[in-house]
């Protein structure tokens, strides 16, 4: 009933994408916040199957541990804590049978070795928070000189760019898409009624599909932030008639603004080829994935999990890995998986039993 209360220009009711993130790792938590792997996660898995949110979406959002540990404090380096991101994501694979194709940054930050980690596995990126009047930032204590959410030198339309490898806030040679996505009832880079004016703008002179994305935080109200921009919405509307505007998750957003069309499912062949003193998996995709490798997750027997790399055989399409004394021996794994997306926005997780051979695709 509260999503019927908004709807677009064809009668369909607001949609939400969650971008759920794992608080793990802190030793102060003075905001309460739900720590634990999953736990957030699975609070809103469980919510679009219970509650008949078929439309809505789950995203990848992360908040890289500050030196404090302290659960309300902000930080920039992704690998800042090691091995922190490689679990939560393998964690996924292996425990949930999931893994992301949306994400959106935690803190807004993002940093070259984030921009590069990126680049090889999640295609749609909802970073960009290029204002028309970024000095405002400078009015912050805590943000002013480009500090945590720097999207100084980024685009400000709402066009969708492919980053630079050296500057995620310039047009470059990346493969993945960086959409603009600006904030609601905070207090910085909003969204104004002028922005909301600009996308019906550009739709109407391109004829294009464009994404006007925005952002919240479940931790507060957000009913009234949600009238707000409806408001705005049913004001643009007015003044561009022949504009229809449509809610929709960030996935499907991305997928239709950039007129990406699946024409072969992605999927995965495994061999396995056994020896004395080792065991190797061979995957053969059906396709080119997005990225030249898929990501890996393992757990061994005594519970930790592992992140490492393939041995790439054909960059996008081919590779092995092996099970032995230099990774971990089969005796001593529990679960091996992987996932991978293409650049139609497809994700496939394998999860695959050693011992057995027998392996469970999930397409996502």
């Amino acid at each position: 009933s509260f999503r019927l209360k908004y709807k677009d220009s064809f009668g369909k009711g607001w949609v939400f994408s969650w971008f759920c993130l794992d608080h793990v790792g802190f030793e102060k938590n003075p905001r309460s916040r739900d720590l634990g792997y999953h736990k957030i996660f699975d609070h809103y898995r469980k919510r679009k199957v219970t509650d008949g949110w078929n439309n809505d979406e789950i995203g990848f959002h992360f908040h890289p541990l500050p030196f404090s540990k302290q659960a309300n404090h902000c930080a920039t380096h992704w690998w800042s804590n090691g091995q922190q991101l490689f679990e939560i994501l393998s964690r996924r694979i292996i425990e949930r049978q999931w893994f992301p194709t949306i994400h959106r940054p935690g803190f807004h930050v993002c940093r070259p070795e984030s921009n590069w980690f990126l680049e090889q596995f999640i295609p749609f990126d909802f970073s960009n928070q290029a204002t028309k009047n970024n000095s405002e930032d400078n009015l912050q204590k805590d943000l002013n000189l480009g500090r945590f959410g720097d999207w100084r030198r980024a685009p400000r339309s709402w066009e969708p760019y492919n980053p630079s490898f050296d500057d995620y806030q310039k047009k470059g040679n990346c493969r993945r898409f960086i959409f603009r996505c600006l904030n609601v009832g905070t207090r910085i880079r909003l969204l104004s009624q002028q922005d909301v004016y600009d996308a019906f703008k550009l739709s109407k002179i391109t004829k294009k599909e464009v994404v006007l994305a925005f952002t919240n935080h479940d931790f507060r109200e957000m009913e009234e932030d949600i009238k707000l921009v409806y408001d705005y919405l049913k004001k643009a509307s007015l003044k561009f008639k022949d504009v229809k505007w449509r809610n929709l998750n960030a996935k499907k957003s991305a997928i239709k603004s950039l007129n990406l069309k699946a024409i072969k499912k992605l999927d995965f062949d495994l061999e396995f080829i056994e020896s004395k003193v080792r065991t190797t998996i061979r995957i053969k995709s059906s396709k080119k994935i997005f990225g030249p490798q898929p990501f890996l997750a393992l757990k061994n027997k005594k519970g930790f999990f592992f992140h490492d790399n393939f041995d790439i055989h054909t960059p996008f399409c081919e590779w092995s890995y092996t099970l032995d004394k230099n990774t971990i021996e089969k005796k001593n794994i529990e679960s091996f998986g992987f996932a991978a997306n293409d650049n139609e926005g497809q994700c496939c997780v394998i999860n695959v039993n050693p011992h057995t051979g027998k392996f469970i695709k999930t397409n996502l």
